[in-house]
């Protein structure tokens, strides 16, 4: 989830909070149940004075509407901490943002400039420009028929995955090429410690 989707979010619940905070404090929700509920108090009031029962139904909208109340007042409180949270939590996204954004951009531009370097121990070195061109020439100098056997690689195979993106036929293998160049080194050093065959890979600066 990207920096900017998560400020739409808590701004979207910030809202939603102070909707319902309205609503509830609305005056003609909360001042008529009140109403209802002091003249409900004053007839049972009345009928204990004068030493008669208190109706079933009226001592049912008593506590009805004292429950009511009691609620409204809870989900006040609960709503008023909610939105503070979300304001308080709202700006620091704002405030960390940005900071967020160039990190993110630094990094990608990082990722993007480094290089891939095989070396073989028998001296071969692949370093191509592009870091797919590195990859499939080191599969193929370790063999992709060999790895096209192996039940832990995925990437090497005798069969065409259509609608695959990024993969290459080569010497009648296909070979998935979709990971980026970090992906592809852990990938070669996986191999090199499964084969024991000792590569040397880096990721150089460009």
């Amino acid at each position: 989830m990207s920096g900017y989707e998560t400020s739409e979010i808590m701004d979207a619940l910030l809202e939603w909070t102070q909707k319902k905070l309205s609503f509830v404090l609305n005056p003609t929700n909360l001042e008529e149940t009140q109403i209802r509920y002091d003249a409900t108090l004053n007839v049972i009031n009345g009928l204990n004075k004068l030493g008669l029962d208190v109706p079933e139904n009226i001592n049912e909208e008593e506590k009805k509407l004292s429950l009511i109340l009691y609620e409204a007042e809870k989900a006040v409180k609960d709503l008023r901490a909610l939105s503070k949270e979300l304001a308080s939590l709202s700006k620091e996204i704002a405030k960390q943002l940005p900071r967020a954004q160039k990190t993110q951009a630094s990094q990608r531009k990082r990722s993007a400039s480094k290089k891939l370097r095989v070396v073989f121990p028998d001296g071969t070195i692949f370093s191509e420009p592009v870091a797919s061109d590195t990859f499939i020439k080191t599969l193929q100098k370790i063999g992709l028929e060999k790895l096209s056997r192996m039940s832990s690689v995925s990437f090497v195979s005798t069969e065409e995955h259509k609608g695959t993106l990024n993969e290459r036929a080569i010497d009648g293998y296909f070979v998935q090429t979709h990971s980026n160049t970090a992906q592809k080194a852990k990938t070669i050093k996986k191999l090199s410690e499964i084969l024991q065959i000792n590569l040397s890979v880096d990721l150089l600066e460009k």
